[in-house]
This record gives C-alpha cells, sequence and structure tokens, in this order.
C-alpha cells in the first residue's frame, strides 16, 4: 500500500523534471489492484484539475490524447510527456458511454 500511495502522490504533485521544466498535474487517483484495459480511477483529489474537467470515480481512461491508455504505464508515460499550457482530450468508459474531456493544464504550475 505504500508503495501505491507514493506513486499516486507521485503522479498528483508538480515537480521539477530532470531537466528544469515542471511537471504537470491532473489530481487522480488510479486503482492499481484492477486489472482492466485502461486505468480505472478510484476518485480525484478534491480541487484538482482532473475534478474541475469532470473526471471522477471509476472512469477508466483509455486514451490519452492521441496515446492509448491500457495500463498505468501508458498512464504515467502520457502525463509525464504533456507540459504546461497543453491541451489534451482524454477519453474515458463511463459505465456504456465513451466520453471525450478535454483538459487544459495550466501554463504556470501553481
Amino acid at each position: 500500500l505504500t508503495f501505491t500511495k507514493a506513486v499516486a502522490d507521485s503522479l498528483a504533485m508538480a515537480s521539477r523534471s530532470r531537466s528544469g521544466g515542471f511537471r504537470v498535474s491532473l489530481g487522480t487517483i488510479p486503482n492499481y489492484a484492477k486489472e482492466v484495459e485502461g486505468v480505472e480511477l478510484d476518485g480525484v483529489r478534491e480541487g484538482s484539475l482532473a475534478e474541475k474537467s469532470g473526471l471522477r470515480a471509476g472512469d477508466i481512461i483509455v486514451q490519452f490524447g492521441s496515446r492509448p491508455i491500457r495500463n498505468i504505464y501508458d498512464y504515467t508515460e502520457a502525463i509525464r510527456e504533456t507540459k504546461p499550457g497543453d491541451s489534451v482530450e482524454i477519453i474515458v468508459k463511463r459505465g456504456s458511454e465513451r466520453l471525450t474531456i478535454r483538459v487544459d493544464f495550466p501554463s504556470k504550475v501553481q
């Protein structure tokens, strides 16, 4: 559980990359135990960009921009490659629906 929390925290927090630039923060809480095609969310952090954009617990992220998301590794890489100021369309499965959610990352990390 400590490893899971550490990974969730690393996805949720903005930090400096090795190149000195900033990484973006979405604020999702992935479910690491459930095996699905994509990444199922256990929740989103209150007040986060994920919450403001309309992502919610139970959503399964299957695409992040042009990148298909098959697992947590795809998802982590997609977030790592996203830069402040980028706009990304995220496709999620929500129940029997497929929804496209647009996320506009702020140009400055707050």
